[in-house]
């Protein structure tokens, strides 16, 4: 089986400044995996099948649903050079 390329997918442009987002496991590259169960605390990437995955931590878990805080330092160092 192939390894995806991100845990979680999330929407771009539902983040605000506070870098926090919903994300759904279902809709994620790894739906089917009864192993992955992200928690309160663990470092999960997050992608949005454009740019390079990014790192965030788990804030909240509530079934499905998962909230997580992408890391700041993360996006900034991924920024692309044509964006200012």
């Amino acid at each position: 089986m192939r390894t995806p390329a991100y845990d979680l997918w999330f929407d771009a442009n539902s983040v605000d400044g506070s870098m926090i987002v919903d994300t759904l496991i279902s809709h994620g590259p790894r739906a089917a995996d009864p192993a992955f169960q992200p928690r309160p605390g663990q470092t999960v990437s997050v992608g949005d099948d454009d740019e390079s995955p990014l790192t965030a931590l788990v804030i909240e878990r509530d079934g499905d649903r998962v909230r997580v805080r992408i890391q700041l330092a993360d996006a900034v160092a991924r920024r692309r050079p044509d964006v200012a």
